[in-house]
């Protein structure tokens, strides 16, 4: 997710839970609000699991690319000596 499509998410999932809450305060016994409050949550911490992932993978990426083309320079260097 590029910071664009970050910000876009962020800014939809606060116009959904900002009425969310003006719903909830309206009727705080609600148990479809309560059941809707739980499945926005999961949603909201699943999304961010997959982000922290991509985050993760895409260092370690960059780290095995950069390994790859320093073993590429140093064997290189050693067979022109």
């Amino acid at each position: 997710m590029n910071i664009l499509e970050k910000q876009l998410f962020e800014a939809n999932f606060e116009a959904i839970a900002t009425q969310f809450v003006k719903w909830k305060e309206a009727k705080p016994d609600n148990k479809i609000l309560d059941s809707l409050a739980k499945s926005l949550y999961e949603m909201y911490t699943y999304t961010n699991s997959l982000e922290i992932r991509e985050m993760v993978l895409e260092k370690q990426n960059k780290k095995l690319r950069d390994d790859n083309f320093n073993l590429r320079l140093n064997d290189d260097r050693s067979r022109t000596k």
